[in-house]
């Protein structure tokens, strides 16, 4: 169990450090040394390993490859496997292909450390790569090996990994800040990203309009409401049902036909909001670094990034009661 402490700490400090690809590269650099930053990760993995530990403190056996291959057979839908056998790295992709960028980020994420400190032989790990966790939190889920994850929730035991995107953020907070001055930013709160949150469909078996009860189309009422303090919109629809993103755009109105905007897009705003979709929010990692503030609503699903940023430090909290008096009238559903 050292061993896999050591690679997720390894695997988090790595990605969070790296040259060029800090995830906040100036608002949380500013604030946590990188000694503190160990710290703090080092704390969260032994946290979410303890039930293990403890397990095997009292003399359980070590898992060998026939439990990692039961643990992928469970959860290959949307779970990647990694292997190292004479020093190669090797990726056993998700059986749904739209897991794949992701497992494929996870994969670049396990090359960065090979390069910079090196795996050992018949390292043997799954990592699930979907919005949710997968592995309840029973006790025959800490029989098996620990499944690291994107995020977790209550009532799971999947081990928080590097959140995927983070890796990918590369945002130059000084360079926005010196070509978008505060003082020249939009007052107008903003918010862009895709309908995510339940599979989305109208009459059927639900009788009720699903999509206008989601956070995010509240969101996006909110700003059909009141323009003047919040743009907020939906830029495509990931989760569809046939002909419903026509009349979601009806109306919620017509999408930036540009799609979602840049990082300096959205610098171009002194207020950012980020709001969960089907699970945990994959942009917050890219948000913290264009100089905004962020107002983050309430989220089911903590990521390691989530864990350790500070509310009011580097972000401002809000809360789904704040959708709980919007309501689309009769005249808005369809």
């Amino acid at each position: 169990m050292r061993f896999i402490a050591a690679l997720v700490l390894g695997l988090l400090v790595t990605a969070w450090t790296q040259a060029g690809a800090h995830p906040v590269q100036g608002k949380l650099r500013k604030v946590l040394a990188r000694s503190r930053l160990e710290h703090q990760l080092e704390r969260q993995v032994s946290t979410a390993l303890q039930a293990w530990t403890t397990l095997h403190a009292n003399g359980a056996r070590p898992f060998n490859s026939s439990d990692v291959d039961d643990l992928f057979d469970r959860h290959k839908q949307a779970a990647v496997r990694l292997t190292v056998r004479n020093g190669a790295l090797s990726a056993t992709l998700p059986s749904e292909t739209w897991c794949h960028s992701r497992a494929r980020a996870v994969k670049r994420m396990f090359d960065t450390v090979v390069h910079s400190r090196g795996l050992p032989d018949g390292l043997d790990v799954v990592w699930n790569v979907d919005d949710r966790p997968l592995c309840p939190g029973s006790l025959e889920s800490v029989h098996a090996p620990p499944l690291i994850a994107t995020c977790t929730q209550e009532g799971f035991a999947d081990v928080p990994g590097t959140v995927v995107e983070a890796s990918r953020a590369n945002v130059d907070e000084a360079a926005l800040s010196d070509s978008l001055p505060w003082q020249t930013r939009s007052d107008v709160a903003f918010w862009a990203g895709s309908t995510t949150g339940r599979w989305l469909a109208s009459g059927g078996r639900r009788t009720i309009d699903n999509w206008a009860e989601l956070p995010r189309s509240r969101l996006c009422n909110i700003s059909k409401q009141h323009p003047d303090i919040l743009d907020a919109k939906f830029v495509k629809c990931a989760k569809c049902e046939p002909g419903v993103w026509e009349l979601v755009t009806q109306v919620l109105g017509q999408p930036d036909p540009e799609g979602y905007p840049t990082a300096e897009g959205q610098a171009r705003h002194k207020f950012i909001v980020d709001i969960d979709g089907e699970g945990y929010s994959g942009r917050f990692a890219e948000h913290l670094g264009n100089g905004a503030v962020h107002f983050k609503v309430e989220t089911e699903y903590p990521t390691q990034l989530t864990q350790i940023a500070i509310p009011y430090v580097h972000y401002m909290p809000a809360y789904h009661t704040l959708f709980s008096s919007i309501e689309f009238s009769p005249q808005q559903r369809i």
